[in-house]
């Protein structure tokens, strides 16, 4: 079997898998029809992460399953999942015995330094399906491991691992990212190492040849069935990434659409360019982003709930959206007939809903309530487009007894599209408890998806306390809705959220997240008036700058601005507006200082000639100049685009020289 599409290829032959393009090839031994990995190479580079002494990497086991003798078949296509993704060469290879099948998909992009890998069961399986192994049959091969759902070759005695964990439930969270970098250790009784987290970068520094590992899992928080660790290095036997994110006990039913967690596999010359390239990777899983960013607003950030929600209100917003520059009026919980825990027109909240027994309260739940909205949402939806904006609801599936009402959702969410023209989705309330779960809400969004013509788009929630799919589970569902500040509570400041963004990018797209900008002059009285980092310290486009390089959620009720505050909004709004068809195939990176509030920070976004933008950061501090180190390419002009206060910046070799006048002052700039 041989299989092209563009620079991508695949071939089968005499029991090996080989898969690549011009940046990546793997070598995958599929004798006796055991999944083994022969190499990865850097194409690049011409470096093969292999094991030692030729032997080959057990790739992923399954509990109650020999993959030994088992009968092999080889599938080559291409994908796009329906349009959410872009389109790439995959790989089918099935694995059968008997009333088992074992199903892995194998995934490259052209022009990208990653593979990609899942694994679907169909049949029973566990710990107490007792399976005799003939050792004979796996000589030459590396140890099998436990929960195994990827394993390369790497034989290297120095390597740095960079550790990365992702968080959400950003409700209580601060820090989004946790990066560690750790040496590897071995000696004579000692020759592996563990890790946890989701991506590791694997840096064999004085090869100048990098691995890259991901768990493409939920966060720790939100992970099922959560291992003792995530990665594992051994000098002798390669590197391989545990949990599944199932229940193996006893005997397990499974079908093809229940899916462990997904693997990736890259390679780069060191760990910065690892972060760099796995971004690409990401942006090509996320079609959506290759529209470019937008603006979005929502009334919540307030803090006065379904209160005010009602016709009259959403026009009225939609009236100063239309000022402000916003491409999406969103209506928040209080839309629907039903109340949740979060109404305060509840009388009873002992009787409120939350995530569950929606459509067993009441038939109309998920209608539009009647007081508040007495022609539909036909009306309201008609006005909100005759002010150039799209018209976006909040909904919360039902997750009661593993999401059994997903097809009342699915036709919930399809007939407001069809009635109402209802084109953006915020899902939250999400708990995904189990895989048949899981299973579900991908049902959910994808049915959704083709019935509707690919014309409608999805917010994800993954703010709150409950298991959500986070940052890397389906990332080419939609936008993710990063966290909730509000000003009633003195818990938001424009510095932490900036800089939840600058550690995100490093790793991540900054264009899939909505980061919220609130109304610097709400609720001020309820922070300590010698707090400098308060917001009302701040310019309102200063605020809306630390979201410029992702999706600017504008989190309040923008009928509540002042005329000085809206018009800088409406001002910088112009700004984005220019740069947001760009930002679909710019690479973001931060720059500068981790951000606390009294120091120098910003973005570069680039493509790979080096053009783009620069966002610099002069938060609170004395100091009025700032050095960013290498960041551009050493030629490249700035040409000034927007600040709050005087501010230069100019390229001196490929450095950012930056002078702001006032303290909480920025400056953007065009690269060219």
């Amino acid at each position: 079997m041989k299989f092209n599409f563009k620079d991508c290829y695949a071939s089968y032959e005499d029991g090996i898998l080989v898969i690549g393009n011009s940046l990546i090839e793997r070598k995958i031994s599929l004798e006796n029809g055991i999944p083994a990995s022969c190499y990865v190479l850097n194409k690049k580079t011409g470096y093969k992460f292999e094991a030692k002494e030729g032997k080959k990497n057990v790739m992923f086991s399954v509990p109650g399953f020999d993959f030994a003798s088992s009968r092999v078949s080889v599938y080559a296509s291409t994908d796009d999942r329906g349009g959410f993704s872009n389109e790439a060469l995959t790989v089918e290879v099935h694995f059968e015995k008997e009333n088992q099948a074992v199903y892995a998909n194998f995934r490259v992009y052209p022009d990208c330094a990653y593979i990609s890998s899942s694994l679907s069961l169909g049949g029973v399986f566990g710990y107490g399906i007792e399976t005799k192994v003939c050792e004979e049959e796996y000589e030459g091969y590396t140890k099998r491991y436990d929960e195994c759902i990827e394993c390369v070759g790497m034989n290297e005695e120095h390597v740095k691992v960079t550790e990365v964990e992702f968080y959400d439930f950003t409700d209580v969270r601060n820090n989004a990212v946790r990066k560690r970098e750790r040496l590897a250790f071995f000696n004579s009784y000692l020759n592996a190492d563990t890790y946890k987290g989701q991506m590791f970068i694997l840096d064999a520094y004085t090869k100048k040849n990098a691995l890259v590992l991901v768990k493409e899992s939920p966060s720790a928080f939100s992970r099922l069935y959560d291992s003792e660790y995530d990665m594992r290095y051994d000098i002798y036997e390669g590197a391989h990434l545990k949990g599944y994110g199932a229940d193996f006990s006893g005997k397990q039913l499974f079908t093809p659409d229940i899916f462990l967690y997904y693997s990736t596999v890259g390679v780069a010359e060191n760990a910065d360019e690892a972060a760099q390239s796995y971004k690409k990777y990401y942006r090509l899983e996320w079609k959506e982003g290759d529209n470019g960013t937008f603006i979005m607003s929502n009334t919540w950030g307030d803090g006065n709930g379904d209160s005010r929600v009602c016709h009259e209100f959403a026009c009225r917003e939609a009236d100063m959206g239309k000022k402000l520059g916003v491409d999406i009026i969103q209506l928040d919980d209080g839309w629907q007939s039903g109340l949740t825990k979060n109404s305060q027109l509840i009388e009873n909240n002992s009787e409120a809903l939350w995530g569950s027994g929606y459509h067993n309260s009441r038939g109309d739940f998920w209608e539009p309530a009647k007081h508040k909205f007495p022609e539909g949402f036909k009306k309201t939806s008609d006005y909100i487009v005759s002010k150039g904006a799209h018209f976006g609801l909040w909904f919360s599936p039902d997750f009661e007894n593993d999401y059994e009402n997903v097809d009342k959702d699915i036709e919930v969410l399809v007939g407001h599209f069809e009635k109402y023209n209802v084109t953006f989705f915020k899902i939250d309330g999400v708990n995904i408890t189990s895989k048949k779960m899981e299973t579900n809400l991908v049902k959910l969004v994808e049915t959704v998806n083709k019935r509707c013509g690919g014309k409608v788009n999805f917010d994800f929630d993954i703010t709150g306390n409950q298991k959500r799919w986070g940052y890397l589970v389906n990332k080419h569902f939609g936008n993710l809705f990063l966290e909730n500040r509000y000003a009633k509570h003195a818990n938001y400041y424009p510095f932490a959220t900036l800089r939840q963004i600058w550690l995100l990018s490093e790793f991540l797209p900054s264009q899939r997240f909505q980061v919220e900008v609130l109304n610097r002059k709400l609720k001020n009285e309820v922070y300590n008036s010698e707090d400098s980092l308060a917001p009302i310290n701040y310019t309102q486009d200063y605020i809306f700058a630390t979201a410029m390089f992702a999706c600017p959620l504008i989190w309040m009720e923008m009928t509540g601005l002042d005329k000085e505050d809206a018009a800088a909004i409406s001002k910088i709004a112009k700004i984005h507006k220019k740069i947001k068809k760009d930002m679909a195939h710019l690479t973001v990176t931060p720059i500068g200082e981790e951000p606390f509030g009294t120091n120098f920070t910003g973005f570069t976004a680039l493509d790979e000639n080096g053009n783009g933008y620069a966002l610099l950061f002069r938060d609170y501090t004395s100091k009025s100049t700032y050095t960013f180190k290498k960041v551009l390419p050493k030629g490249a002009v700035l040409e000034y685009m927007y600040s709050n206060f005087d501010a230069v910046a100019e390229n001196v070799g490929g450095d950012i020289r930056f002078k702001a006048s006032a303290q909480r002052s920025f400056v953007l700039v065009k690269v060219k």
